[in-house]
């Protein structure tokens, strides 16, 4: 008769310890999004990181760098319940990504706190804890068949899409400016904030005409033209910013900008590493939110996603 030996169970860990683990955690992604951030100091580096944004812009700067520090040729990720709802599964042995989500708690540790309601916002707090997610690429269709389509298919060049320009025309209507088109001198576009007037050149095609429209509503946007003694000092800081969510938007509606934006930000980011360092990190998260804030404004996509979406970070 064969003797089984009882299996021994993992003792289960305690409140405290699993705090203490996902303290560590977030204390480890932290570091990797300051990592990842250091390494943004060419102009490669930050056109990689705009080319995920096209993908991942539903994420926070943070997120979106930790992801593509962690999968560089991440489209599309979501959580294993949200993959099992997509008539997907993630494969055997694949590693999950992780990124940080907020969570509002209340401020228990006070003696005034106890007394608090659901309206009493000043003993809230953010904190953040690490969630896993997977990109498509680490699954597979629950049918057994191959995916028709690759992710991350490349994007489309030519002429502006149909809806492009009307629909950022409308979106500039809607911030209170009027559009042109007509001489702008050298420029391919300008803004005048005492007019409230976009003028985009009449010289230009109509894909060239697109993205300097939405260069122009991303300045807008941005908060650019509200003191503009401020946007002449921190210019680079600005038309970075500016010329990047245009990327971003124009690539998501299916116009390739990069031979044309990609040197601008070379431009105007800095002279040295550490300037350019500089502009990439102030400029991160303005552009992230930026882009969001047009796409949701002038496309008919939903760009919603499940629960590990992170809000704006505080």
């Amino acid at each position: 008769m064969a003797v089984t030996k009882a299996r021994s169970r993992r003792p289960r860990s305690t409140p405290e310890e699993r705090a203490e683990k996902q303290a560590t955690r977030v204390a480890e992604l932290k570091g990797q999004f300051d990592a990842a951030v250091a390494q943004l100091v060419t102009t490669d580096s930050w056109r990689t990181m705009l080319d995920g944004a096209i993908h991942l812009h539903r994420y926070s700067f943070r997120n979106m760098l930790l992801l593509l520090s962690q999968c560089p040729q991440a489209t599309q990720v979501a959580g294993y319940r949200e993959w099992q709802k997509r008539e997907r599964h993630v494969r055997q042995g694949e590693r999950a990504l992780w990124i940080l989500a907020p969570m509002t708690v209340r401020d228990t540790d006070s003696d005034t706190a106890k007394g608090s309601t659901d309206q009493d916002d000043d003993r809230r707090r953010v904190l953040y804890r690490p969630v896993p997610v997977w990109d498509i690429t680490q699954t597979a269709r629950n049918d057994g068949k191959p995916d028709t389509v690759a992710p991350g298919a490349p994007r489309l060049t030519g002429d502006a899409p149909a809806k492009m320009w009307d629909n950022l025309a409308a979106h500039a209507t809607s911030l209170g400016y009027t559009l042109e088109q007509g001489d702008t001198g050298t420029a391919n576009g300008w803004t005048n904030p005492d007019t409230r007037t976009v003028r985009v050149s009449d010289t230009l095609n109509d894909a060239h005409a697109a993205k300097t429209l939405t260069h122009e509503v991303a300045h807008i946007q941005c908060e650019h033209v509200t003191d503009m003694d401020e946007y002449q000092q921190h210019r680079g800081l600005m038309e970075t910013e500016a010329e990047s969510v245009a990327y971003v938007v124009c690539a998501v509606f299916g116009l390739d900008s990069a031979a044309y934006s990609v040197p601008y930000v070379a431009g105007w980011a800095g002279t040295t590493p550490e300037d350019v360092h500089n502009t990439i990190k102030a400029a991160g998260n303005r552009v992230m939110t930026a882009a969001k804030t047009i796409l949701a404004a002038v496309t008919l996509t939903d760009h919603t996603d499940d629960a590990t979406d992170d809000q704006p970070e505080q």
